[in-house]
């Protein structure tokens, strides 16, 4: 019983933020500090900031009847949609060796948290080609954050050592892909990772700490090696095109999240 109805309201908030992520998301065009700079009424750019997308997504519930409701929604944004309302599920649920675990409220909410987070740079990564900085920093914040609080329940020296492995993680994560992104621009004079990616990658080490940060990123390159060269051998991509390398970060990073360390041979 309460198996389905941890995947029943996890469905139904899935489906609902997914909705508003896909509002919001492709809207979004500017950083926080000109959502800011709006309120005190200086900035007066065109472009939807992040303002904008709340009140977009705002508007679908005070106003049903809008045009945003309206609007006929394509059809790959709702796989999107749908593929993405089913993963909230997972939110509630660890993938162990031997079999499924429920998580404890705690770690399903920040389950919640993360995902969200993942999704929304995920799709504006496959919009813009770009992963907003002030996102990311709010992942990497929330992520210190998380991993802080769940440490107070431990040894004492338990926490600190967790606490420094995220810490280490995120800062070494940030400091080799950007140095991966200098190296590769130098050697092709074409920037393969930017800084985008190497802020997504310093959330999963907030998040998951440096063995969990390892895993995902091997599951980010190997899948994103797999889809370039399935896309070039069957003629969807030139050999240079570049394409969003956020999405393979994210679900790396999720896939992780999702499962225990014997799942991947970590202890």
């Amino acid at each position: 019983m309460n198996v389905l109805f941890t995947i029943f309201i996890l469905a139904i908030a899935g489906h609902c933020l997914t909705f508003l992520i896909l509002i919001a998301a492709p809207r979004y065009s500017q950083p926080l500090y000109y959502y800011l700079r709006n309120l005190l009424g200086n900035y007066n750019e065109k472009s939807l900031d992040m303002f904008s997308c709340i009140k977009s997504a705002y508007k679908v519930f005070t106003k049903p009847h809008s045009q945003i409701l309206r609007a006929k929604m394509s059809f790959k944004h709702k796989i999107f949609q749908a593929i993405s309302a089913t993963l909230f599920i997972s939110c509630g649920f660890t993938i162990s060796s031997n079999n499924l675990l429920i998580n404890k409220p705690e770690k399903t909410l920040l389950g919640v948290i993360l995902l969200t987070l993942l999704l929304i740079l995920a799709l504006i990564d496959i919009h813009q080609m770009r992963l907003p900085t002030d996102i990311c920093i709010t992942g990497i914040s929330l992520g210190l954050l998380a991993t802080i609080i769940s440490s107070t329940s431990m040894v004492k020296s338990s926490g600190i050592n967790i606490i420094n492995d995220h810490i280490f993680a995120l800062l070494g994560g940030l400091a080799i892909m950007r140095s991966i992104s200098s190296f590769s621009k130098t050697l092709t004079e074409k920037e393969c990772l930017g800084i985008g990616d190497a802020n997504l990658v310093a959330l999963g080490g907030a998040w998951l700490g440096s063995k969990g940060l390892f895993t995902a990123m091997s599951i980010a390159f190997i899948s994103a090696g797999m889809f370039s060269l399935i896309s070039i051998l069957s003629g969807l991509m030139k050999p240079s095109q570049p394409f969003p390398f956020g999405p393979f970060i994210s679900g790396g990073i999720w896939g992780v999240w999702c499962t225990s360390t014997e799942w991947w041979g970590l202890h």
